[in-house]
């Protein structure tokens, strides 16, 4: 299983896990994601599920893509 860094800033593996994922490239799972971005995937997990809610990401299924660009590239602000 991947691991990171100790330490690592939460930022750093957010961009990971956005960089997973190629333009135009096909949906993703979790796990595909988690490889992709050298996370564990219940990190991989937590970080997607954060960023659908938000809204860089969107979910079909078991699959996730990138969002399209919006002028805030969100949907909600966090608390």
């Amino acid at each position: 299983m991947a691991r990171s860094p100790a330490g690592e800033p939460v930022l750093t593996r957010v961009v990971r896990v956005l960089d997973a994922f190629e333009q135009d490239g096909p949906a993703l799972t979790v796990s595909q994601i988690a490889r992709r971005a050298d996370l564990p995937v219940a990190t991989a997990h937590r970080l997607v599920s954060e960023l659908v809610e938000m809204g860089p990401l969107e979910r079909d299924s078991d699959r996730l893509r990138k969002a399209m660009a919006t002028a805030s590239g969100c949907r909600r602000r966090p608390p």
